[in-house]
């Protein structure tokens, strides 16, 4: 049991754990994420709007709390989130893992959303391309319940999702968000769209020569405290 307690007390408890973290955040304004870490979590892509939209804004000023915010006008109506990914009626972006992460398992993407008006239906689903997987669904269509300027703020549950974890450097998954709407050119409007997820970094050379050192030394006592016994 004295190697537990030695490597706790030098710091090295830590050293290949998982630890809970903001991968990706955009919050509008710009194409790119405001988070983003390209060495210790993931790289961002741009968010980037289909050839289904007639507009497709990340400076929109509606009158919501935060601003700017993400407006998109589909330029036809859908009534689910299959038909939108038919007609082109999605944006995407892009993760690529952290250069210096061991092993990344995505646990959520959150966002607030809102409808720009009172027609409905209005929502939106989500599906990613991963290392292993095409069009993956992980998201059915979701109805948008509030009305500008009222957001409300949708968790979709990554951690089930096998294709999702255990993803390593450089590795990438695309996310694709459909919006449907009942005629075209009615508005859906987006902010803080968010990738959460449990990061594992590759151990630094220093720690690593530290660990070996550590159980150098304990092998050392142990000798010296069998032949004392002897």
């Amino acid at each position: 049991m004295a190697a537990p307690v030695l490597l706790a007390a030098m710091g090295l408890g830590a050293v290949g754990n998982a630890e809970a973290a903001v991968i990706l955040q955009f919050q509008m304004g710009q194409a790119q994420p405001q988070i983003e870490d390209a060495a210790n979590t993931g790289d961002g892509g741009n968010l980037t709007g289909n050839t289904g939209y007639s507009t497709f804004l990340v400076t929109s000023t509606e009158a919501y709390p935060t601003q700017p915010v993400l407006r998109v006008n589909p330029n036809g109506a859908d009534a689910n989130a299959a038909s939108a990914y038919t007609n082109s009626r999605f944006f995407s972006f892009t993760l690529t893992v952290g250069s210096n992460v061991q092993d990344l398992d995505l646990t959520s993407l959150t966002f607030n959303a809102a409808r720009g008006g009172n027609g409905t239906p209005r929502g939106f689903g989500v599906r990613v391309d991963t290392p292993t997987t095409s069009d993956e669904l992980v998201r059915d269509s979701t109805t948008i319940d509030t009305v500008r300027t009222t957001f409300q703020n949708y968790v979709t549950s990554l951690d089930g999702i096998a294709s999702l974890q255990n993803l390593t450097a450089g590795q990438v998954v695309t996310f694709e968000i459909a919006t449907y709407v009942p005629s075209a050119n009615v508005s859906i409007e987006f902010d803080d769209i968010t990738v959460n997820g449990n990061v594992t970094l590759v151990p630094e050379p220093g720690s690593a020569f530290m660990l070996v050192g550590a159980a150098g030394l304990l092998l050392r006592r142990a000798r010296r405290s069998k032949s004392s016994a002897v």
